[in-house]
């Protein structure tokens, strides 16, 4: 029970400095976490990504879970980039997507809804998740994609014909290369 109240201490000692405002204690912070490997941070680094986005401490956030390579980090990043509340950090968020040695091959269908209905920014980074994708998919799920994007065309404007187009091409390719 000791090491428990004494790691409950840690953290919150933690998150604490991770609110401080001050980049270098942040960095400090962010560096022991990474000697830690304690994954219940990364829901707080999200959050705290929110309030940082625009400066130093928010990039070195965002740089810090990219570099996760814990596959429990997919279902949290999943979760985060299908909640509004996440919205204002959603290019962030797929970008670490696509930076992570984390495979989200699985989560197909939530990119290709962001390419179809989100931002020029936040499709841009989606289609760079769906082509760092290294886990193939099974031809029924893309398939089905293929005619979510395939509908998506007539009503897009040009900027998101683009990406449909890209995308379609790219799913296309990867049912030829199974």
């Amino acid at each position: 029970m000791a090491d428990t109240n004494k790691n409950s201490e840690i953290i919150e000692k933690n998150i604490k400095a991770l609110k401080s405002d001050n980049p270098l204690i942040i960095k400090d912070t962010l560096v022991n976490i990474r000697e830690n490997g304690d994954i219940a941070y990364i829901p707080v680094l999200i959050d705290l990504l929110v309030k940082y986005k625009e400066t130093e401490s928010g990039e070195m956030m965002r740089a810090f879970l990219a570099d996760i390579k814990e596959n429990s980090i997919k279902e949290i990043i999943i979760e985060k980039l299908m909640s509004t509340k996440y919205d204002s950090i959603k290019k962030e968020l797929l970008t670490i997507c696509w930076e992570s040695a984390v495979d989200f091959s699985s989560h197909l269908d939530i990119f290709v809804s962001i390419i179809i209905n989100d931002e020029f920014n936040n499709s841009f980074e989606a289609l760079t998740v769906i082509e760092n994708f290294e886990e193939n998919v099974e031809e029924n799920i893309i398939s089905k994609q293929l005619e979510s994007l395939k509908s998506a065309i007539s009503s897009a404007d040009e900027s998101r014909k683009y990406f449909l187009h890209e995308t379609i091409l790219l799913l296309q390719s990867r049912i030829a290369q199974d």
